[in-house]
């Protein structure tokens, strides 16, 4: 049975480190919600242009504080994860957010914390059909300047763990392709083993830059 060749392309925004949040330090006393008033948000909800890791940015030391973040992934489920602060500096979601609802601290902050978007995102996952087919040929395109990986996993993606708040351990498992890591220029691949499914990660860009990736179903 034939397959067609199923493309995609990201073309993200920049960073920007309080599209979320806008600097405030919260101190209410106890959990306490941040206001998510930046360049982001409408109606108390950010939306990014792209599913992408939320960073929590520390002026002072944050180490001791837990932020909740609460939102949805690039299909729309509702997901939510504990991100420990650290002490002035960047602290990153585990998960790629499409959007972000709630950020929650669990006590008054040292300092002023900043809430946005990471330089790093990807795709959603794409589904490989490994009953008919064995191998898939992939190939990664660059317009512009970027990094990129192929990411694979073996999980089940039609049986994950989304009905409730997601957590960390609800998402796939990752792993980087064999090969297409850390490109910098257009380059293919081949996935031989029995992957589940795979997507296109970017770690850093510049402006302007469009990353696209073609799989093909290659034999059976």
């Amino acid at each position: 049975m034939a397959s067609r060749p199923h493309t995609f392309s990201l073309t993200p925004d920049a960073a920007d480190d309080n599209g979320i949040s806008v600097s405030q330090t919260p101190a209410a006393g106890g959990a306490q919600n941040l206001t998510i008033t930046g360049a982001l948000a409408s109606g108390g909800v950010a939306t990014m242009d792209v599913a992408r890791q939320v960073i929590i940015t520390s002026a002072g030391n944050e180490s001791g504080r837990t932020f909740s973040v609460t939102g949805t992934n690039v299909h729309g489920d509702v997901i939510k994860e504990d991100i420990t602060g650290i002490n002035i500096g960047v602290a990153t979601s585990v998960h790629d957010y499409k959007t972000v609802t709630q950020v929650q601290v669990d006590a008054d902050t040292a300092g002023a914390v900043l809430v946005g978007t990471s330089g790093v995102l990807a795709s959603a996952w794409y589904p490989l059909n490994r009953i008919e087919f064995a191998t898939h040929s992939i190939a990664g395109i660059i317009s512009g300047t970027a990094n990129y990986d192929a990411e694979l996993t073996y999980d089940d993606l039609f049986n994950l763990d989304v009905a409730a708040p997601q957590t960390a351990g609800a998402a796939p498992t990752v792993f980087n392709h064999a090969t297409v890591v850390n490109e910098t220029t257009s380059q293919e691949g081949t996935i031989a083993a029995p992957a589940t499914g795979v997507r296109l990660k970017i770690n850093s860009f510049t402006a302007g830059a469009v990353v696209s990736m073609t799989i093909i179903p290659a034999s059976s």
